[in-house]
This record gives structure tokens, C-alpha cells and sequence, in this order.
């Protein structure tokens, strides 16, 4: 028998190891995805994203976990100071560096931001949650790969095989619908400005008060928050701090972390709106389903001490030299199409920027596309009741040349300009079966009639989408189980290895 050195089969041992690790990792990343749990905050990102980018001059940024979606109505601050103010706030467990990553993709130079920031985030040392994992592994990869390799790896140390299977069945399952409303949460109760409207006036009597915090200290969370700070200084945006509404009672009222927080703000050079005590709320009859979330009636008189704050401080006048262009602009292009466009409107010229051409059974076809509007005239960004004489940009569905179905993207706010462009991304839901279809995308004109069937010189967009049978997912877990069986029996052959040479040894 060959002599086998315990050095190389130590070697052998880990390199294979190792290996198989790495595969399992590379599998983990790969392939776990909840997109059940998790889409209604992509959808939310999306529309709250979209309004953010359509606003021409400066805006009002409201962004921060779930107390501020729930808590802050921007729709009303845009309509007391004038200024388009977006509610960017999404879920406090996505922790405050993705906040903050998400929020910088939508800031521009002369923008204010409003940070009514949990106080999670404020004693944050660094813990990663695995809500942060879920979303990101699923909805935002790009973001996963900019992370340092060790958070990487503890992203996916944070999955364990419970996460694994509820993720495959998730997957399984995902139709690309969301829930509805009264459902879960959801981007359908989201208005224009990103406010959510469904925490209608609920009662949930068993909430419990946030009963106090720890001993301050200077954070993980608020180093970042002083990094933000900085950046936005580069930027020329100002942030503004203030903070959550809370359910609390006396001792948190009384909390001395309050003051010492205030002290640190004013150390650092933060401006902040309001003090905490102001949003620290004793009535329950004020929130919706947990001490963060307030219903419509907290909303509203939290949002007007907001504004009040606001209006005393210097929010309004950093965006004074901005504030007379927007209104024009708004003014400009809010108008309300209440006849059919002239015949010389009806010109537009349509570029694909990238589309999904295979997708499978029940998935969306993702488009993106451009839009110019080649006339001399002004495409209005409102129409009548029911939409009529709105203008926007549609799809219709056909196979060998027959109709299936049409759809309509989102409408083009604001209005679009003698050539202007619009980018537009959005989603096409199939209603039909497996096989081959062309999706033709043109600009409408509701009960007039398609731009290109009116003026024969518009080109409308076409292209082909195959549909195939929806792939099931359990070969993932066949794979990893086949890993995991590769590695049990290079343990056994090694074990059995170094039992042989123990018994040479021994003659």
C-alpha cells in the first residue's frame, strides 16, 4: 500500500474544504432571495425614487426608517412651503447605512434633508440585521458588492437553512404581485409625495411605550451620521436632524440621554429641528401597529409641529434662490390636457434602453426606455376625470400579429417640453401563457387615439419577449444538498485514509 503523508491529506482536507465552501457561498449568494417579504420596499423605493428624480429645481428630502413613513406627511409640508418635498423613508431595519446609501442617489446640490432617525439608529454599533441581508440579497445586489469582503461574509453567515428554505418557497411562490391594501404593508397606499395612507385610525392597545435608552455615547450610528454630515457640506445639501415620534411615557420623557444627545449635536454642528421630547407622544389612540407608526390622526399633528419647526428655521430660505423656479416650473408643467392635442403634437420619437427579451411564466418584463417629445407643442401632464386626454406612454401585447392585451406606464410628470426627453422604466405584467410575443410601445393620447397611428412618420417601439415555463427551484436545494454530500464523504475518505495508516503504523 502507498504511504500517505498526514500532511498532504491535511492539506488535501482543507483545500477541499475550502472549496466546497466557497461553492456554498457562491450558491448562497446566487440563489437566496425573499421576494415575498420584501418587494413592497423595493416597490416603495422605486416610487418614492421616481417623484425625487422628477422634481426639477430643489427639494425637501424626508428619509428615515419606518417612523417617518408612517409619521410625516410631505404631501401637506409641500403644500404649506412651497417646496416639493418627497417622503423618502422606508423600513428602520434596513440600518442607517443603506438609508443613507439610498438617500445619496437622489440628493442633488441645493436639497434640504430631513432625518427623523429612530433611535435604533442613534445607539447602532455596527449589527447587521437580517432584514438588510434579505433585501439586499434579493432587491439590491449592487449594493451587496460594494460592501467590504468581511460584511459580505457576514451577510451570508446570516442566513441560516430555515432562511434558506422559506426563501426558496418564497420563490417559488413570488408571482410579482404585492400584497394588497389592508393586506401587509404596501407601496399601493403610497400617494405622489411617498406618504402612507392606509394607517387609518386603529387602536392597538397592546403597544408597548419605549420605556428609555441607554447610557449616550458617541455611536457607530452616529459617526456615520457625522460622515453623512460631512458629505452633505461637500455637496452642498443641508441636513437637518430631529426626531422620531414615539409612544412614550414619563420616564422617557425624563430621559437624560436627551439632553446629552442635544449637546452632542450642538458640538458637531448639526442643525436640528424641534427636541425629542416634542414628538414623544402618551396617547395610544395616536398609532396604528407599533410605538414608531403613528395612524392619520398622529400623522397630522405630528407633520404640523413639523412644519412649524420648519418654518422657524432656515429650511425655507436655503432654498429661496431655487424656490421661485420651482413654483414656475410646477406651474409650468402641471397643466390639464382638456382637449385632444393639435395634429402637429402628435410627434414623438422612442429608443430602447434595455428590456427583459426571456422571462419565465408569471415573472414581469422589466423596460426602460426613452421618450422625446418631437412636436412644438406642450404635452400636458394632467387629464380629465378618468383620464381622459391624458398623455402617456402604453404597450400592447400581440402574438402572430394578434391583440392580446395593452397596458399604460406611469404618467410623464412633470410635463414634458418641445424636445424634451423622458426616461421611462416600468413593468409589463403578461396575461397570457408561454411563447412569443412582440410588446410595441407608443405614446397615447386616452379616447383620442396612439400617436403613431395618427402621424405614420412615429416609429413605435417594438421588440420580442419569450415566456417560458416557470423554472422550479428546488434544484438549489438539491445542489446544496449534493455539496453537502461531497463533503461528508471527503470527511469519511479522509477519516478511513488516516484509520489505514494508523493500522500500517501499527504492524
Amino acid at each position: 500500500m502507498k504511504k500517505v503523508s498526514p500532511v498532504r491529506l491535511l492539506i488535501l482536507f482543507f483545500v477541499v474544504s475550502f472549496l466546497l465552501f466557497g461553492c456554498y457561498l457562491l450558491v448562497l449568494y446566487r440563489t437566496f432571495a425573499t421576494p415575498i417579504a420584501t418587494n413592497w420596499i423595493k416597490n416603495t423605493y422605486d416610487l418614492k425614487s421616481d417623484y425625487a428624480n422628477s422634481v426639477k429645481g430643489n427639494k425637501i428630502l424626508i428619509t428615515s426608517g419606518s417612523n417617518g413613513l408612517f409619521g410625516i406627511r410631505a404631501k401637506d409640508i409641500e403644500e404649506q412651503t412651497g417646496i416639493p418635498t418627497v417622503n423618502f423613508a422606508t423600513n428602520a431595519a434596513l440600518q442607517i447605512d443603506y438609508i443613507i446609501y439610498r438617500t445619496k442617489e437622489v440628493a442633488k446640490s441645493g436639497d434640504v434633508i430631513i432625518m427623523p432617525l429612530e433611535y435604533e439608529y442613534l445607539i447602532y454599533e455596527g449589527e447587521i440585521s437580517k432584514e438588510m441581508v434579505f433585501y439586499s440579497l434579493t432587491w439590491d445586489k449592487a449594493y451587496y458588492r460594494q460592501l467590504p469582503l468581511n460584511k459580505k461574509l457576514e451577510y451570508l453567515f446570516h442566513i441560516s437553512a430555515r432562511d434558506y428554505l422559506k426563501g426558496l418557497k418564497e420563490q417559488y411562490l413570488f408571482d410579482g404581485s404585492e400584497f394588497n391594501i389592508g393586506e401587509g404593508y404596501t407601496s399601493k397606499s403610497l400617494n405622489k409625495n411617498g406618504d402612507y395612507t392606509s394607517n387609518i385610525d386603529l387602536n392597538v392597545p397592546d403597544i408597548t411605550p419605549y420605556n428609555g435608552l441607554p447610557d449616550f455615547k458617541e455611536t457607530f450610528g452616529l459617526q456615520r451620521l457625522k460622515s453623512f454630515k460631512d458629505w452633505c457640506i461637500q455637496n452642498n445639501i443641508n441636513l437637518y436632524i430631529t426626531f422620531p415620534a414615539v409612544l412614550g411615557s414619563e420616564p422617557l420623557i425624563n430621559d437624560p440621554y436627551f439632553e446629552q444627545l442635544l449637546d452632542y449635536f450642538n458640538t458637531n454642528n448639526f442643525d436640528v429641528l424641534g427636541t425629542p421630547k416634542e414628538f414623544i407622544y402618551e396617547d395610544i389612540n395616536l398609532f396604528f401597529d407599533s410605538l414608531y407608526h403613528l395612524n392619520q390622526t398622529g400623522m397630522t399633528l405630528r407633520t404640523e409641529s413639523l412644519i412649524k419647526e420648519i418654518k422657524n428655521s432656515k429650511v425655507i430660505t436655503q432654498i429661496e434662490p431655487t424656490l421661485a423656479k420651482t413654483n414656475n416650473v410646477n406651474q409650468q408643467y402641471a397643466t390639464t390636457s382638456e382637449n385632444p392635442l393639435p395634429m402637429e403634437g402628435f410627434q414623438f420619437e422612442i429608443s430602447l434602453i434595455k428590456a427583459d427579451t426571456v422571462v419565465q411564466l408569471g415573472e414581469p418584463i422589466d423596460v426602460e426606455f426613452s421618450i422625446k417629445n418631437t412636436s412644438p407643442i406642450i404635452w400636458p401632464a394632467k387629464g380629465l376625470k378618468n383620464n381622459k386626454f391624458l398623455i402617456y406612454p402604453g404597450y400592447t401585447v400581440t402574438s402572430n400579429g394578434d391583440y392580446l392585451y395593452e397596458g399604460r406606464f406611469a404618467k410623464l410628470l412633470p410635463d414634458v417640453q418641445p424636445g424634451e426627453t423622458k426616461i421611462i422604466r416600468g413593468q409589463i405584467i403578461p396575461t397570457s401563457g408561454t411563447g412569443s410575443y412582440t410588446v410595441t410601445i407608443s405614446v397615447v393620447q386616452e379616447e383620442v387615439a396612439w400617436f403613431h397611428l395618427i402621424n405614420p412618420q412615429n416609429v413605435p417601439l417594438s421588440f420580442e419577449v419569450i415566456i417560458e415555463e416557470s423554472k422550479p427551484t428546488y434544484w438549489k436545494m438539491v445542489l446544496l444538498s449534493f455539496i453537502s454530500l461531497v463533503l461528508l464523504l471527503s470527511a469519511y475518505y479522509l477519516r478511513s485514509q488516516m484509520r489505514a495508516r494508523s493500522r500500517y503504523l501499527s504492524r
